[in-house]
């Protein structure tokens, strides 16, 4: 899954790295904003931003949508470090 979402990500989106080291882990930036994809603390991936406001976020979850099935929670689930 790791590469067929880095692909389809990379063909969208200009500023991306990407990594595999266990979990699978993409960020995408547009001037300040930061957008993370990755598996860290869950089994499938996650779309994240210190920025609640992010009109990236909006934009990558448009895009996903119209390929992959997307879970949007009203409220984000706190991770273990969070709590």
């Amino acid at each position: 899954m790791h590469r067929e979402l880095v692909s389809f990500i990379e063909q969208r989106f200009s500023n991306v790295e990407s990594g595999q080291q266990g979990d699978s882990w993409i960020w995408i930036t547009q001037g300040e904003d930061k957008v993370q994809i990755d598996t860290f603390t869950a089994m499938q991936h996650e779309v994240k931003s210190p920025n609640p406001d992010s009109l990236l976020v909006h934009d990558i979850l448009r895009e996903l949508q119209s390929r992959f099935k997307v879970i949007v929670y009203p409220k984000p689930e706190l991770e273990a470090h969070e709590e």
